[in-house]
């Protein structure tokens, strides 16, 4: 069992309803070992006032903690490591989860490398996983803010907000445009903090080429996402080999890396973003997905050279 602390990252641009996500989400959980880290880029921290005062909160405001904020950010999360791994420390009441809401303009991406490179939070912390929420009632504002879809690229899961407000055919564009940035998401609506799945009328193909035709089309046309597909017995050397050359020759054009695979140790959950790969997690023995896969998405490397490099894993 992984002792190390689980960590959520709960991203979105500006009044996607993050704060609203969060409530739902930590009466979800045992508040005694809840932490929460709350972002916001101004000076003032508004959203730590809207939770449950019996939950432990960091409050980091004035700057962003993916970039000006960065160093307080990981001074935190170190001083929470240290404590919780104290002789005296109750084991009972230990935090074992971080949930961490990001200002609305964090580039969760940013975030992410920042724990999984330190190397005591390395050590001590796991991340769970990025949530990126998407406003429903947003006019497509990716095109002038780039960052939105660098947020969807990065997702493991994404949420359209305030779908109960909206018609399906407006959740359904959604739908399409974080599909199109991120074909390997998790994809589901929220209302009100409550999480649904998307209906079959809000998950019908809609034709975004108009919408594109808008943006600038190096910010939104060179997204590219693959699949590997792996042979059950790949070789784990190998696999170990090809990955981090992969890394070296494109780790600043891969944005997110997942994948499931065997290993002499079991099947492993294996995921990073740009360059940095995660401590890979043990996955239990009656895990549903029998498939070993790597998933890439990026933007500007060469997709059929990566294929064809990747052949020799399968020989």
């Amino acid at each position: 069992m992984d002792r190390r602390i689980q960590l959520s990252i709960i991203s979105g641009f500006l009044g996607s309803g993050k704060t609203t996500f969060l409530q739902h989400k930590i009466f979800q959980k045992d508040h005694s070992k809840l932490c929460i880290v709350i972002n916001e880029a101004g000076d003032i921290s508004i959203d730590d006032v809207l939770l449950d005062d019996k939950i432990e909160k960091i409050k980091i405001s004035g700057g962003c903690i993916c970039c000006d904020s960065n160093a307080e950010f990981v001074e935190k999360l170190v001083d929470l490591c240290g404590i919780r791994n104290h002789a005296n420390a109750d084991f009972n009441n230990r935090i074992d989860t971080i949930l961490i809401e990001t200002s609305g303009i964090s580039d969760p991406a940013a975030i992410y490398n920042s724990i999984v490179n330190h190397s005591i939070l390395g050590r001590n912390i796991v991340v769970k996983g990025i949530s990126v929420l998407l406003d429903a009632f947003d006019n497509n504002t990716f095109i002038s803010e780039p960052l939105i879809a660098k947020q969807l690229a990065c997702a493991d899961e994404i949420f359209i907000t305030k779908a109960d407000l909206v018609s399906d055919e407006v959740v359904a564009q959604k739908y399409n445009i974080a599909r199109y940035f991120n074909p390997s998401g998790l994809i589901k609506s929220c209302s009100n903090g409550e999480i649904q799945n998307l209906t079959e009328e809000q998950t019908k193909q809609f034709d975004i080429n108009s919408i594109l035709r808008d943006a600038k089309a190096k910010r939104v046309d060179n997204y590219e996402t693959f699949v590997v597909n792996l042979e059950e017995h790949t070789d784990w050397n190998n696999l170990v080999i090809w990955v981090s050359a992969l890394l070296s020759c494109h780790g600043d054009k891969i944005l997110r890396l997942k994948g499931i695979i065997n290993s002499p140790a079991g099947r492993l959950l294996i995921q990073g973003v740009g360059p940095n790969i995660q401590k890979p997690q043990r996955l239990p023995k009656d895990f549903h997905e029998s498939q070993n896969f790597l998933v890439l998405i990026g933007r500007g490397f060469d997709k059929e050279t990566i294929k064809k490099s990747a052949n020799f894993l399968n020989t």
